[in-house]
Parts: C-alpha cells; structure tokens; sequence
C-alpha cells in the first residue's frame, strides 16, 4: 500500500512554525481539546447539551473561535471565514487567549 499526497493541499502553515503556541493550534484543530463539544462527545451527551459554560450555546470551534464572551477579540484581525484564519497574523494572539480559558 502507497500513500499519496494531494497536491492540490497546502500544508498547514503553522507544521513547521517555532512559536510556542503552534503545537496548541494544530491540537485544536485536530480536536484534540477540552471544548464542550468534544468532552460530552466522550460522555455521548446530546450535542445541544454540550454548552459554553459562560455562554450556554453550544460550546465548538466556530464559538470558541468567533463568539465565546470569555475571549476579548477587540484588538484583533481575524478573518469571518475559518479557511483564511490560520494563516492570519492575530491568530497566535487569539490561541493564547484561548490557551488562559479551561478549554485548551
């Protein structure tokens, strides 16, 4: 068995990056991460019961990334689409945020 690589996809652009908080970028975006989607997913709670425990909305990547009201975002310049924003220059800014909350 062979293994092919498509080479219509990029790399992601943080693999080979030296800033501390890329190994917590590329964990999150595996899911590897402690986000009430992914925890009550481990306990097979129903999903709308997996909530943000300050929002009380569902608790996944797009809220943590664009809406939970634990993470201030008014200084920064992200991208409203979610295929552009790993590749945007506050994103290290908005994981390390993300990193003093209870969910990476």
């Amino acid at each position: 068995m062979y293994l092919t690589i498509n080479p219509n996809l990029d790399p992601s652009p943080v693999i080979d990056s030296m800033h501390p908080l890329a190994g917590d970028l590329v964990r999150f975006r595996l899911g590897s991460h402690n986000l009430p989607i992914e925890k009550g997913r481990w306990s097979r709670q129903p999903r709308q019961e997996r909530v943000c425990s300050m929002c009380n909305v569902v608790g996944d990547e797009m809220h943590i990334l664009y809406n939970c009201s634990l993470i201030f975002r008014g200084d920064l310049n992200l991208s409203d689409d979610v295929s552009c924003i790993w590749t945007q220059e506050d994103i290290f800014k908005l994981f390390g945020r993300i990193k003093q909350t209870e969910y990476l």
